[in-house]
């Protein structure tokens, strides 16, 4: 359902060549479109350094021969609850135009449509704050992700992220995404904030809200650690 919307936000923000890639260990066997390709994970595959998880999944998609996508492409990654807006779109489009920074990002807001718990959406209104404030200020100032990345909402250049990759075995492997992004940080490349926005769903139950919190803490306290990232750039998550 969410694709079909995604796909009709497109047509109305008057893209033409773009494709939807769903990434799944299991077959969900969507029904036949030329825009939208599901991609899934065999099982026995595995990466260089033993990545699991979602970076396992999306350094799948990064190989010689699972990627269709040239050098040049885009790719913009969402969750499968995200929502695009014709907003987001058009400042993606901006963005790529732009062409000066490899990696961009932008608002995320969880308040729209019917909202299953208040009590999770309410406490991740002070994520778009973030959003709105650190988010903004490190990479209109900066153009480095000092403060923060986030999962969700990733734009990348194909060629900058099959450079960085999502292939840094296990410690890599619980918060992928604030990895990455120190990764990216130290190979110098550049972000730039993304104007408009797009949705998601808070977490239905405070359990799911309090594992997610979990999750990130430890893939943090991992990133932290690691000797692939140096310390400057440990620093600023720590600040984070």
């Amino acid at each position: 359902e969410n694709i079909e919307t995604n796909m009709k936000t497109c047509f109305e923000a008057g893209m033409e060549n773009f494709i939807f890639e769903v990434v799944t260990d299991k077959a969900i066997n969507l029904p036949p479109n030329p825009r939208v390709r599901e991609v899934v994970v065999p099982t026995a595959y595995r990466t260089k350094s033993g990545a699991k998880f979602k970076a396992r999944a999306l350094q799948y998609c990064l190989e010689d021969d699972v990627n269709i996508l040239q050098p040049t492409d885009w790719i913009v990654h969402l969750d499968e609850e995200t929502l695009l807006t014709t907003n987001a779109i058009c400042g993606i489009l901006n963005f790529c135009e732009d062409g000066k920074h490899q990696f961009g990002q932008g608002v995320i807001t969880y308040a729209n449509g019917d909202i299953v718990n208040w009590l999770t959406t309410l406490s991740d209104s002070f994520r778009v704050a973030d959003d709105m404030g650190k988010l903004r200020f490190q990479f209109k100032l900066f153009h480095k992700p000092l403060f923060g990345w986030k999962g969700s909402y990733v734009v990348t250049q194909v060629e900058a992220e099959r450079d960085v990759s999502y292939d840094h075995g296990m410690e890599g492997s619980i918060a992928e995404d604030c990895f990455f992004s120190m990764v990216a940080m130290k190979h110098g490349y550049s972000f730039d904030f993304i104007e408009g926005e797009m949705h998601e769903k808070s977490p239905f139950t405070m359990w799911d809200f309090l594992q997610q919190r979990k999750r990130w803490l430890q893939g943090i306290l991992l990133t932290v650690h690691s000797s692939k990232i140096a310390v400057v750039h440990k620093v600023s998550k720590l600040l984070d």
